[in-house]
């Protein structure tokens, strides 16, 4: 997994994308989370439109990001996901817990007004 890092709209934006192998991995994308959240990120979008797929141990870290963020009071966003990775998510129940957008511009008008959907 390739993390790329910047801002929009005083919102941090992680873009991810796949390796190689598709790998997604803890040691990236962690520590990468934690070091936003240390610095004062508080809004923080995940652009995964790049993901063609996701498996369970990468949901898996997209749900540690999601609480991790909502513990320490912030909001949380996803764009790009596709339908299968939205189908996945409706498997495992978590799907109703985020906020989905289709275009960048529609999430950081959430993350940027006060989370109001």
């Amino acid at each position: 997994m390739q993390i790329h890092q910047r801002e929009a709209a005083g919102v941090t934006v992680l873009e991810l994308s796949p390796a190689h192998t598709g790998d997604f991995s803890t040691e990236l994308f962690r520590p990468q989370l934690e070091n936003v959240i240390a610095e004062g990120g508080d809004e923080i979008l995940l652009d995964i439109s790049r993901m063609p797929w996701i498996n369970s141990t990468q949901l898996g870290l997209l749900i540690f990001a999601h609480r991790m963020v909502e513990d320490k009071k912030g909001r949380i966003a996803m764009v790009g996901a596709n339908d299968r990775i939205r189908d996945l998510m409706k498997v495992v129940g978590v799907i109703d817990s985020w906020h989905l957008y289709e275009t960048e511009e529609a999430a950081l008008d959430f993350l940027t007004q006060g989370g109001k959907a």
